[in-house]
């Protein structure tokens, strides 16, 4: 006879296998297929935890804030979040190694990729816009390691960065914004990058078409001719994937006034050269990189 808790993690782990939803259908359907009996109580209680474990970000789910930026999982017993104040320790949030295995490889499967022995790492994106990246033991030692980065939602008006900024720096930041000049946003990791460029943005005349391509939606512009495009990550066959590379060259054909990129980290930096030396003034992009002096 099998306890609660043992149907509740046969369950759980055979719908993130099978990349199933957690729903009453097929909830039931694997309880028929194992020849399991429960009550219509305990049923409705099975499904509720199941729910709970597969939507979200399951024992994080507790810990997230709209301030938080970063949750990064060293063990059971080490997870930190920042929540724009620094990296903060939160101890016992899972029970066992095993849950946090369970938690990497669903998110993986959230984000359309595989984690696995034969593919023990993952660099994806998840539906809500969460950048993940995942590693399985033995190469992340004895325990999975999980990095999650929250895209940035804060609107900032453009007159605050001129408050706040040095003559010389806000003299620069409107004359990028009336002349329509192209332009690139250098800093560090959580500097306000993407903020920035959001403003810009924001700030620009309303009558220009402006395509944004970004690995995960971040910048949202309440203007007539916006078109945001977004990349995609390969499936867990390796087909499907859609590069910013490839929305650059794509976007080269929707007549755009200007093209921007939320951030460049790879070969579509050239691309974006190419954009900006044809003629698509206004263009931008941010890179990571730490200024000297920070």
């Amino acid at each position: 006879m099998q306890t609660f808790p043992q149907v509740f993690d046969l369950v759980t782990h055979e719908l993130v296998d099978l990349g199933a939803p957690p729903d009453s259908e097929h909830i039931a359907q694997l309880l028929k297929a194992k020849n399991f009996i429960l009550s219509d109580d305990e049923f409705q209680e099975l499904s509720s935890a199941v729910g709970n474990e597969l939507i979200g970000l399951g024992p994080l789910d507790s810990l997230i804030t709209p301030y938080v930026t970063d949750v990064v999982v060293n063990a059971p017993d080490a997870v930190w979040v920042d929540a724009g104040s620094g990296l903060k320790l939160h101890e016992n949030v899972f029970q066992n190694t095993e849950d946090v295995a369970f938690l990497a490889r669903r998110l993986a499967s959230l984000a359309n990729a595989r984690l696995d022995d034969a593919h023990p790492f993952v660099d994806g994106r998840l539906p809500t816009g969460v950048r993940l990246h995942a590693l399985l033991p033995p190469i992340a030692g004895s325990c999975a390691k999980i990095s999650l980065r929250f895209p940035n939602k804060a609107t900032i008006p453009i007159s605050h960065w001129q408050t706040s900024l040095e003559n010389a720096e806000r003299e620069l930041l409107q004359g990028v914004i009336a002349g329509e000049l192209s332009f690139v946003i250098a800093g560090d990791t959580g500097s306000g990058k993407t903020t920035l460029l959001n403003s810009i943005l924001r700030a620009r005349p309303h009558d220009k078409r402006i395509l944004i391509l970004e690995e995960a939606a971040e910048i949202e512009i309440d203007q007539p001719n916006i078109v945001s495009l977004v990349a995609r990550s390969a499936n867990p066959e390796g087909n499907g994937e859609v590069t910013l590379q490839n929305l650059v060259r794509q976007s080269l054909r929707m007549r755009p006034d200007s093209i921007v990129i939320g951030e460049v980290r790879g070969i579509e930096i050239l691309d974006f050269l190419l954009a900006i030396s044809s003629g698509h003034a206004g263009s931008g992009t941010t890179i990571h990189a730490r200024i000297d002096g920070e």
